[in-house]
């Protein structure tokens, strides 16, 4: 019954403009086809999911190009923007209903934190008058929505908003924008708990905000495979959701019989209970949609207990899909949507399954990490190897002991100002997050596959869903063996080659492509060795030279006349780097003792590896490795 709906508010955004009239004929068809057979009540569903599609698709462009020149005006409390023209008008004539704002600090007032602050579905209108509670500001920048653009373009386009313009605001100015319920309860918190070394990471695992947030907490989280658990989700809503029927059966424990003789039973008490708790939880997490989602699943399922109607968990979520794409089609778009929904369409697939309870948790957490490596293939470039364990091990600590406790310590501290619960938290979480910072740091990680094309990528999600449905099956472990050799044959087995490696070899420098070889003290220029011509993706046409064995050779006036981008160096040579190549604007990068530079020519550039460089964030990476990455930059 939902299919014929969702095919209609689906097709209609993603099928390409040049084929609307596919798209028409098959709805046109579809609803001949549903009177014929006088299904009513599909074609009520398909029509009002027309209907729905149509109001979503009415366009709010912008009819006329801004300029930062012009002068701009603000109202927070009204939600408007007033473009000031000089043309005579009766009144404000509107140029967008719904445009996406961010107001940001002066450069010269840049903070640790707070630093910009946006808005949606403000109203932009050209008026001759400016009201006097409308304050100016100045536009920085202005983005334009586009379907078909990058993603930051097309996000605007998935939310609705016309445009997104940035201004920049005095600080002050910005301390006072009325910021919500939300934002007052999260000042509270921090105000409260931000003495505490874990506050950061339950603040961020509790209510979906990771600002404390360090760049190597995010790599922390991200290596281990954790970011499901900090990233407020569908499984956030199940934790909470835990929370209110244990609060459901404690209070019917507690009720008088009398009230159980008049008819109410545990189902409409926890019905009463979890959705409102869920709707709670909605507002403190800023209504991410992972939550409303999950939220809809599950007041779904607990209303069709109290009316007494038997759905199976396939409705439920088929259901849920088509109520959230009635609300906006347009995020049909969404990674976010398709993950989630994969990911829980592939659980209700696979859990069933298996019957022993420890197998049970064991094979689906397997299953949930390998389906989300192959979903995200191209968004990380290594994950430890120990990542289903840690989850294993997480997982269950946070929904039994982290996430509850930290909820009653945040009401604690919002009802009687007092940290007693977090401060007893805090103490075990200390050794927990210093526990999983040794294991992210010294367990090996697994490097995956450079997988450009969506062939091998369509053929992944294949094995994958061959290998949730044949599970009990040995073809179902052959399917999973299949998987993983995909994911990182390179890191297991086969070292990737790579396609000219440029290594220190005692003291001199060694090139290697193919069967070819250069050292430097072959080299008889004063200039070095020439690179570009070995770079065969080389576009940018940066100029990289391999200095010779005699590093004095390089006098200040032989750099002059070669004019180098790029010096490939045997050692550390202070004078040399720190004053004659800064005062000269030439890059250089060092390769000591025992260390080694690969190339590896992909398609779509050239990939760079230091035999030094193993972390893949900003806060531990050396000197060295910085301008190895800088490098890498430009040659692409």
């Amino acid at each position: 019954m939902l299919l014929s709906s969702l095919s209609t508010l689906m097709g209609a955004i993603l099928v390409p403009s040049d084929y609307l009239w596919l798209y028409s004929t098959h709805i046109t068809f579809l609803c001949l086809y549903l009177m014929y057979t006088k299904r009513v009540l599909v074609l009520f569903l398909t029509f009002i999911s027309l209907l729905s599609v149509v109001l979503s698709e009415v366009e709010d462009e912008l009819t006329i190009l801004l300029s930062q020149e012009d002068a701009y005006f603000i109202s927070v409390e009204d939600k408007q923007i007033l473009l000031l023209s000089a043309l005579p008008k009766e009144g404000p004539v509107s140029l967008a209903k719904q445009v996406k704002v961010i107001f940001q600090r002066l450069p010269d007032q840049q903070s640790i934190r707070s630093n910009f602050v946006e808005f949606n579905d403000f109203r932009l209108l050209q008026a001759s008058q400016i009201p006097p509670h409308f304050n100016k500001v100045e536009l920085v920048r202005y983005a334009l929505a586009d379907k078909e653009g990058p993603w930051w373009l097309k996000n605007l386009y998935i939310q609705r908003q016309a445009a997104q313009l940035v201004f920049n605001v005095q600080g002050e100015w910005l301390k006072q924008l009325p910021m919500g319920g939300r934002h007052e309860v999260l000042k509270r918190l921090d105000e409260s708990f931000h003495t505490f070394e874990s506050w950061r990471f339950s603040k961020a695992l509790l209510l979906g905000a990771d600002d404390l947030w360090s760049q190597r907490d995010t790599w922390i989280v991200r290596t281990l495979g954790l970011a499901h658990l900090f990233v407020v989700s569908g499984l956030h809503t199940g934790f909470m959701a835990v929370i209110g029927f244990v609060l459901a059966r404690v209070i019917w424990w507690l009720l008088p019989a009398k009230l159980l003789l008049v008819g109410l039973t545990r189902w409409q008490l926890e019905c009463v209970l979890v959705v409102p708790l869920l709707m709670l939880y909605g507002f403190m997490t800023d209504w991410g949609e992972p939550v409303v989602r999950a939220s809809i699943m599950l007041s779904v399922y607990l209303i069709s207990r109290v009316l007494m109607v038997k759905l199976s968990a396939f409705q439920v979520i088929g259901f849920t899909l088509w109520l959230v794409l009635f609300v906006n089609p347009r995020s049909i778009l969404s990674p976010g949507l398709w993950l989630s929904f994969s990911m829980v369409y592939l659980l209700i697939g696979f859990y069933p399954i298996t019957q022993w309870q420890w197998r049970r948790m064991i094979s689906t957490q397997v299953m949930l990490s390998t389906a989300s490596m192959v979903l995200i293939l191209g968004w990380q470039d290594a994950i430890s190897i120990v990542s289903i364990a840690v989850n294993l091990l997480m997982i269950p600590f946070t929904a039994s002991l982290w996430f509850p406790i930290g909820m009653i310590a945040c009401l604690e501290s919002l009802i009687f100002q007092t940290q007693f619960v977090y401060c007893f938290l805090d103490w075990g979480l200390v050794y927990v997050i210093g526990l999983l910072e040794w294991v992210a740091f010294e367990c090996p990680l697994l490097n995956f596959n450079v997988i450009t094309s969506s062939i091998p990528k369509l053929l992944l999600l294949l094995w994958l869903l061959f290998w949730v449905f044949q599970t009990p099956l040995k073809r179902g472990g052959i399917a999973l063996g299949i998987i993983w050799m995909s994911l990182f044959s390179n890191s297991l087995f086969i070292e990737p080659k790579a396609d000219m490696v440029l290594r220190n070899h005692q003291g001199k420098l060694v090139l290697e492509k193919g069967e070819e070889q250069w050292i430097n003290d072959w080299v008889q220029s004063s200039a070095g060795l020439e690179l570009n011509n070995l770079l065969t993706s080389n576009t940018n046409k940066v100029s990289i030279r391999m200095v010779p064995d005699k590093v004095d050779r390089l006098s200040p006036s032989t750099l002059l006349k070669m004019n180098p981008d790029w010096l490939i160096l045997a050692h550390n040579d202070e004078y040399l780097d720190n004053v004659i190549l800064s005062a000269l604007s030439i890059n250089w990068l060092n390769i000591d003792h025992s260390e080694m530079l690969s190339f590896y020519f992909r398609d779509d550039g050239i990939s760079l590896k230091h035999s030094q460089c193993r972390y893949s964030f900003f806060l531990f990476k050396s000197d060295t490795c910085k301008r190895a990455e800088k490098l890498e930059s430009v040659l692409n």
